[in-house]
């Protein structure tokens, strides 16, 4: 009987399996004649014994892990790796042959036969996280990429040997890699019955039920958008009605408190004052796939039966509405506890928070982060940041950006029942150790305030597919001179400095992922991180983080749901743009942009759109420089549809000559720069930014301290929404200062919401598309 699994492992996978310098070690027994005598059993057990007397076995359809050996050694030992080797020898005459490309599916292994591959039962926390429900990325073999992988939240798997999920790959480290392997090969078997390539595995369905084949996948997978956010959606009153979809009135769902203003109904057709088609500015509506994440945030409230008398205006968090089904246990309450701070906050305003409240949001973000909510409490933790940043002056407080968290974190809460694992991230490890990893670095953003510096050094995880940032703060000292990029990547990090590390390959066997993505490396105390020049290493990325063709490789606009349901995952966005050809660079004063047309060897265009960075003045004259340079052979950055077209916002710049990272480059920012045509106004988004301003200073000032410009700017950017044509939306933006004169401050907060919700999809699908029609 030949091991075909045997044969497969070359010794670049049996390194990746245990380790370069086991390999090396086995390799050098081989040629010194000190390998082993090999023998194979009829049912394909090979044996080997080494002349020190030293026994290895192989049983079929394991992994190494799970081979027998006589030495000493508690996990894959050089005796394991030397007996591969020295079958591979013989069974090929020392004359290794090519493989053929196998079209398979980790699906297809059983229950059953994953144990046997394991060496014993599927770990418990394995099958606990597919209760939870978590989301995966598929990826199917391929001629051009044959291994078959899974991108799941915390790591991802590779099955680099046809059917023999035994010897399958991860970055998570040994004491995980069973239960990971478990959760890949589910996440196959699920997306083959469903026919799609991202998804939720598991996890309860909204009613409760264990979660079937036909419930709805992952808010990160490219889908339709949000139904009940997006006019002229199937759901929207007077639309057809997907097949299967019940049009039956909607069921009631607990709101978070009296007022009914969260509601969840992923069924029903939308309620009255729903998007309607004035408000979409998009081309006609788009079916939903049948595996498409459909979960919806409702703007509209409902009505319920009264509350009963109680003593406070304010339902306890949990209470279930009077009328209505129980509350959802631990989870439900915990993030109505939050939602409640945070209504309070936004009738108070910004001004009035102090650290009282910030330790009370401390505890709501820890108690969503123990109970596996990790984009609630991300949310939370931005929304502490905000405050933070106000109560120190600094320039990173945002009114608007702190308005949309507010509405975030409302958002979550009414989507959550259609997809806890994607809207929640309940399906996310907190944090998760590393392996052996290899990183290469994509460039560095700075940014800060006057009393800090920050940077993100985005590095690829090429095995895992994915990109994973790393964060270092500084103080900035005000007596001594500005801390620019220049002077910030002379600073030290990992034993090297910023400006190296943010253009270079990582090794690194001390590293922690979290579930946003963001990366820890530490020196360790045995081995440091191995930093080494980035190279040609871009090239070598596979086709997930390296773009070729953008018509082919990016996802439609119309596939992607709103932001404010998305994980929140860092650097989701960034990859490597190879380039063809680059146009004329030019310089959009009023909007402090360099912009240069971009195209990919297919022909197909982005536009690069470069914003001044007050804290590296010299980034848009280095990037000029290399653009105009003709040797730009690729561009990393964030990739985003703008427009009807893609932009990307650049991180750093591969020519001939090596990587520019123009946030850490020299120079004052005195270079002349051709001026850019000024470009066409477009009514739709400032008709959106005027309402959503007016919404954040609202938000900021606190619902109980409106004066009379506040009022009377939201009257206007009303106006404004219904001459752009946006008559829904400025129903709902009207809802507000109604509701603050008929029933008081604290009846407005749901209006406030709705409209906030509704403006930001209706704003976010609109820039996607650029159709202003």
């Amino acid at each position: 009987m030949t091991r075909t699994d045997l044969l497969a492992l070359t010794p670049d996978l049996l390194a990746a399996l245990s380790s370069r310098g086991l390999v090396k070690r086995a390799l050098k027994d081989l040629e010194a004649g000190s390998g082993p005598t090999v023998e194979t059993a009829a049912d394909g057990t090979v044996r080997g014994r080494y002349p020190d007397g030293t026994e290895s076995e192989l049983p079929p359809r394991q992994g190494l892990e799970s081979a027998v050996c006589s030495c000493a050694a508690t996990g894959v030992c050089r005796h394991r790796v030397g007996l591969v080797l020295a079958y591979t020898r013989e069974a090929e005459g020392g004359d290794p042959r090519p493989r053929g490309f196998t079209d398979w599916s980790p699906g297809a292994v059983d229950d059953a036969a994953l144990e046997t591959a394991l060496g014993r039962p599927v770990p418990a926390a394995a099958r606990q996280a597919r209760e939870r429900g978590y989301v995966a990325v598929v990826h199917r073999a391929r001629p051009e990429s044959p291994t078959p992988a899974v991108e799941l939240p915390a790591c991802t798997v590779r099955f680099p040997v046809p059917h023999e999920v035994g010897l399958a790959l991860t970055d998570a480290v040994p004491e995980l890699r069973d239960e990971v392997v478990a959760l890949a090969v589910w996440a196959f078997r699920e997306a083959d019955a469903r026919g799609t390539d991202r998804l939720t595995v598991g996890g309860p369905s909204p009613q409760g039920h264990p979660a079937t084949p036909d419930r709805p996948t992952a808010p990160d997978s490219p889908t339709a958008p949000d139904s009940s956010t997006v006019p002229d959606s199937p759901s929207a009153p007077g639309g057809p009605t997907p097949p299967g979809r019940s049009t039956a009135p909607d069921s009631p769902v607990p709101p978070h408190r009296s007022t009914a203003l969260d509601r969840l109904s992923p069924d029903s057709p939308s309620a009255p004052g729903g998007p309607t088609p004035q408000d979409r500015p998009t081309a006609p509506d788009t079916p939903t796939p049948p595996d498409s994440h459909t979960a919806r945030v409702d703007p509209a409230p409902r009505e319920e039966p009264p509350a009963p008398p109680r003593t406070t205006g304010r339902r306890a968090a949990g209470d279930p509405a009077p009328g209505g089904p129980p509350a959802e246990g631990r989870s439900y309450r915990v993030r109505v506890a939050a939602l409640d701070l945070v209504d309070d906050l936004l009738l108070d305003g910004v001004p009035a928070a102090g650290p009282v409240l910030d330790g009370t949001l401390r505890r709501a973000q820890e108690d969503l982060t123990r109970d596996g909510q990790h984009w609630p409490a991300a949310v939370v933790a931005a929304i502490r940041d905000q405050l933070a940043a106000y109560a120190d002056r600094a320039a990173r407080h945002d009114a608007d950006a702190y308005a949309l968290l507010l509405a975030e974190l409302h958002a979550r809460h009414r989507a959550a029942a259609t997809d806890p694992a994607g809207v929640l991230g309940t399906g996310e490890a907190a944090r998760t150790p590393l392996r052996l990893v290899r990183l290469t670095a994509l460039g560095c953003r700075v940014g800060g305030s006057h009393g800090e510096r920050t940077a993100a050094i985005h590095l690829a995880h090429p095995s895992a597919g994915v990109v994973l940032t790393l964060r270092r703060r500084w103080d900035a000292d005000e007596d001594g001179p500005p801390l620019t990029g220049e002077r910030l990547g002379a600073r030290r990090l990992l034993g090297t400095t910023l400006r190296t590390l943010a253009a270079s390959n990582v090794v690194s066997e001390n590293t922690t992922r979290t579930a946003g993505r963001a990366v820890e490396i530490s020196r360790g105390r045995v081995a440091a991180a191995t930093v080494t020049p980035v190279g040609s290493a871009w090239q070598d990325l596979p086709p997930g983080l390296r773009i070729d063709d953008l018509a082919a490789q990016l996802p439609a606009p119309e596939e992607l749901p709103p932001s404010l349901v998305r994980p929140r995952v860092e650097a989701e966005s960034v990859r490597v743009l190879t380039v063809g050809e680059v146009g004329p660079v030019r310089y959009d004063p009023a909007r402090q942009r360099l912009e240069a047309v971009l195209q990919d060897p297919a022909g197909h265009e982005a536009l690069l759109s470069a914003h001044h960075n007050p804290y590296c003045p010299g980034a848009l004259d280095a990037l000029a420089v290399a653009l105009r340079s003709g040797q730009v052979l690729q561009v990393s950055g964030f990739l985003r549809h703008e427009a009807g077209g893609i932009v990307v916002d650049p991180l750093a710049v591969r020519t001939a000559e090596g990587v520019l990272v123009p946030d850490l480059a020299p120079g004052d920012g005195d270079g002349a720069l051709p001026v850019a045509p000024a470009p066409p106004r477009d009514p739709l988004t400032a008709a959106a930014d005027e309402a959503l301003a007016a919404l954040a200073q609202a938000a900021h000032r606190g619902l109980r301290h409106l004066a009379g410009t506040a009022r009377a700017d939201l009257d206007r950017a009303c106006d404004g929404l219904r001459r752009a044509g946006l008559r829904a939306a400025a129903d709902a933006l009207a809802g507000l200062p109604a509701a603050l004169r008929a029933r008081g401050p604290a009846a407005a907060v749901p209006a406030w919401t709705d409209a906030t919700i509704r403006l930001a999809v209706t704003r976010e699908l609109h820039r996607r598309s650029g159709n202003a029609g």
